[in-house]
């Protein structure tokens, strides 16, 4: 035993020229293995350090909610928290929560099982879609190829049998188009592209989501909406974002004539409105920023490098009040 080491290391150096190549080209052989495959498995399984799926949200929405945790949203506040009841019956909550039924309609609560939409953020962004019309875009970032492939998979399989499924190509992206069988008014299109799921009744906001995520256009090269947008809570139940320049049209649908010029003046309150929402049974909590242009005449501006009063009044407020 004392010996087989000495004869090793002899047979070693009496070949070592051609062992040395064996060795070298095995190890390159072996190297490029690994990095081949570590590519591939990456290109499926890793998540991209600069994803937002907000870049998917078009530039031209007057408003934004963003849910946080989809399950939790769908599970809770949807059907059991009472405040969420108690404003469905406003016009623009009532044909929210319209919409999300119907997608959860459309597709099943089979695609909430996956676990694919878990600790996942939903977007869903208002747009003038005419004159006297707004809609819905729904924009779910999925993170990965392997995670956007399932989801696909999942969906165009799980489609209500009471819905007839279509698809076109728009930008070399597939888009797809379910309708009711019984009632053509129901209706979505949807896609996915970069990893991030959308969905509209409108057609219009479908395409446009794809030609901006194509041309690398988003709301995020906006500074007013990017401060706005880093500065909101993620643990909050979702977040709310105003843009003040073309909020004015969709206020316009409530307020009579009358009141038209009054309502238009309000652009000039502000660029950006973040807002966190927080529901509990007997209350809504909104708290956030507001950002503010210098160069041009936003009146909350006014209040730019204030101090804030100290609230004293507490002090002598009964504590039974």
């Amino acid at each position: 035993m004392d010996n087989s080491p000495y004869l090793v290391i002899f047979v070693l150096n009496r070949n070592s020229n051609m062992l040395k190549k064996i060795i070298i080209i095995s190890l390159i052989v072996c190297l490029g293995g690994i990095v081949v495959l570590t590519f591939f498995f990456l290109k499926k399984q890793q998540v991209k350090q600069d994803f937002q799926s907000i870049k998917a949200v078009p530039i031209n929405s007057f408003c934004i909610v963003t849910i946080n945790n989809i399950p939790q949203f769908f599970k809770t506040t949807l059907s059991d928290n009472q405040m969420w009841q108690n404003i469905s019956g406003l016009p623009t909550v009532m044909s929210l929560n319209n919409g999300i039924k119907e997608i959860e309609t459309i597709c099943g609560k089979k695609i909430l099982q996956t676990g694919l939409l878990d600790n996942k953020t939903m977007h869903i962004s208002m747009h003038y879609t005419g004159n006297s019309d707004f809609n819905f875009l729904f924009t779910v970032g999925l993170e990965t190829e392997s995670n956007s492939d399932k989801f696909m998979d999942e969906l165009t399989s799980s489609i209500n049998n009471n819905f007839e499924i279509k698809n076109y190509v728009y930008d070399n992206i597939n888009v797809y188009n379910i309708t009711s069988k019984t009632d053509p008014t129901k209706h979505y299109y949807f896609a996915a592209i970069s990893n991030m799921f959308i969905c509209s009744k409108a057609k219009m906001l479908v395409q446009s989501s794809i030609g901006q995520i194509i041309a690398n256009e988003s709301l995020l090269k906006d500074e007013s909406f990017k401060l706005v947008y880093n500065s909101s809570d993620r643990q909050k139940i979702a977040n709310i974002f105003i843009n003040y320049k073309t909020l004015p049209k969709f206020l316009s649908f409530y307020a009579s004539n009358q009141y038209y010029k009054s309502v238009a003046q309000t652009s000039k309150l502000a660029n950006w409105a973040e807002l966190d929402l927080i529901l509990k049974n007997n209350e809504i909590l909104l708290n956030g920023y507001i950002t503010t242009d210098s160069l041009s005449d936003n009146f909350f501006h006014l209040f730019s490098d204030q101090e804030p009063v100290n609230f004293e009044i507490s002090e002598i407020i009964p504590s039974s009040a």
